[in-house]
């Protein structure tokens, strides 16, 4: 089968290579999917560098989240033809032909979702919804200040925020992104490259500050969000786009009542707690059916590209979900 395989760590385009590969096999625990678009997300770039928390050396194929149709489904409960949605919980495997996954990470997808759409309704809004309602508890009427809310992670943090009722306020770089951002709802956009997003945040909440923080950026953004987290506050880091992992001041949590809620979405909860993520992507889906939430897909990207658009992620030139379409 053709994939795109990391051959080093590096940057994207220095270090991935579209190769001819032996493709994977079901067994009885697994099934084996033919993959129709694989959904890019920043772990994806992670992976190419080998700074994923749980790194695979090279070589090793980029891209944990697809769609696609089952080509033999080992003892699970789906049958040859179905139409699935799935994550490998190692993070890789996935910008190929086909890709086997073990049966519990990979769910039903209507005909009724568009599949660019599928690709973006797994893993970003998973994490964020994880994020939000699982570890946050955010609650109607509260603030919720979304990190990076440009991407595709932030899309869905904004969406699903709106859609719980709460106050959404979203920080990004530059008029595009900021745009994007109240595009998708949020009440308020702030540059962070043109001022202190903590004075515009704690202005906005007359001094409050955020009740939850959705954080993907880490270092010295996680560390300046802490002194605009309300009382009682919630912040939820859910990556490190910066390099640098988040800092935390004991005193100042146990000072303000304040909880740092760590998450690991894919890597974890498909494996653990496969009910809870099934259960989840049902709502997901219905909010999507409802129009509640609507994915921002950026433009789809062909597969012989693929290499190209990990970059363009990388380097933060991307306004929503990037989804490539796949090879066959």
């Amino acid at each position: 089968m053709r994939a795109w395989s990391v051959t080093r760590n590096g940057e994207p385009r220095d270090v991935l290579q579209l190769a001819d590969m032996t493709g994977p096999t079901a067994d009885g625990e697994t099934i084996l999917i033919r993959i129709d678009a694989t959904g890019l997300n920043f772990l994806d770039a992670m992976m190419c560098r080998g700074d994923y928390p749980a790194p695979m050396p090279p070589p090793l194929i980029p891209g944990a989240e697809i769609v696609g149709h089952v080509l033999h489904p080992g003892q699970s409960r789906f049958a040859v033809g179905d139409r699935v949605v799935g994550v490998n919980p190692q993070g890789c495997g996935g910008l190929a032909e086909m890709i086997s996954l073990p049966a519990h990470c990979a769910w039903p997808l209507p005909d009724d979702v568009p599949t660019p759409v599928g690709a973006a309704l797994l893993v970003t809004y998973q994490t964020a919804y994880f994020a939000l309602h699982r570890r946050a508890r955010l609650m109607r009427g509260e603030v919720l200040l979304v990190h990076a809310g440009a991407g595709g992670v932030g899309t869905a943090a904004i969406q699903l925020g709106k859609a719980a009722g709460a106050r959404v306020i979203a920080t990004a770089r530059g008029p595009e992104k900021l745009k994007a951002c109240c595009d998708e709802g949020a009440d308020l956009a702030l540059d962070y490259t043109q001022g202190d997003f903590v004075d515009a945040v704690l202005d906005h909440t007359g001094g409050a500050g955020a009740d939850v923080i959705c954080d993907q950026v880490g270092g010295e953004v996680f560390e300046r969000s802490l002194t605009c987290l309300a009382f009682e506050g919630r912040i939820v880091p859910v990556g490190w786009a910066s390099g640098t992992p988040p800092g935390v001041n004991l005193r100042d949590l146990v000072m303000r009542n304040q909880t740092v809620v760590g998450l690991s979405w894919g890597s974890t909860y498909p494996r653990l707690r496969p009910g809870v993520v099934a259960a989840a992507h049902d709502h997901i889906l219905e909010l999507y059916r409802q129009g509640a939430i609507r994915p921002r897909l950026a433009p789809s990207v062909d597969f012989s590209r693929a290499a190209d658009a990990i970059n363009d992620l990388a380097m933060g030139r991307v306004i929503g979900k990037l989804v490539v379409m796949g090879p066959l």
